[in-house]
């Protein structure tokens, strides 16, 4: 056992514990992998500037999880949310309606990967690892990104 990981953390919690983290962690994973096919699909520079800082977000909330992933030993491409974010953005996303079908997905996204890592944070408790109870934060602030760019490019 590591440290991010108690020694004494019960087998049911440490099992519903990899499962949201497995979850957190193909989310994360999948949601950069959108915003960045996105970016490169989209025609219009300001749209992809902000997808592209939305991928690098992502991609440090995948930093914090991979370890406590790999401490549990949880399957990293397990869970995610019911209707998988593909990480695919086909052809250019020059419409509205193709646009707001992929922010649709990031928004899926988004509220799956806080979900997953609440649920981290309330399995651990006390044991939380501080950069996961700092993650909540992180991603209202993805969020609060995402909206705008929603509205105004959908």
């Amino acid at each position: 056992m590591t440290d991010l990981v108690p020694a004494d953390l019960p087998s049911a919690r440490r099992a519903a514990l990899a499962e949201v983290v497995g979850e957190g962690l193909a989310t994360a994973t999948a949601l950069g992998a959108l915003y960045r096919a996105f970016a490169t699909a989209a025609a219009l520079p300001p749209l992809a500037r902000e997808l592209l800082t939305l991928a690098v977000a992502t991609a440090r909330v995948a930093e914090v999880l991979a370890p406590l992933a790999a401490a549990l030993g949880a399957d990293p491409g397990s869970g995610g949310p019911d209707e998988p974010v593909d990480g695919q953005a086909s052809g250019p996303a020059a419409s509205g309606a193709e646009r707001a079908q992929l922010f649709a997905r990031a928004f899926k996204g988004e509220r799956a990967l806080a979900r997953a890592c609440a649920e981290a944070v309330t399995l651990l408790g006390d044991a939380a690892v501080p950069a996961l109870g700092g993650l909540a934060g992180d991603l209202a602030r993805d969020m609060a990104r995402l909206r705008p760019l929603y509205l105004g490019y959908s």
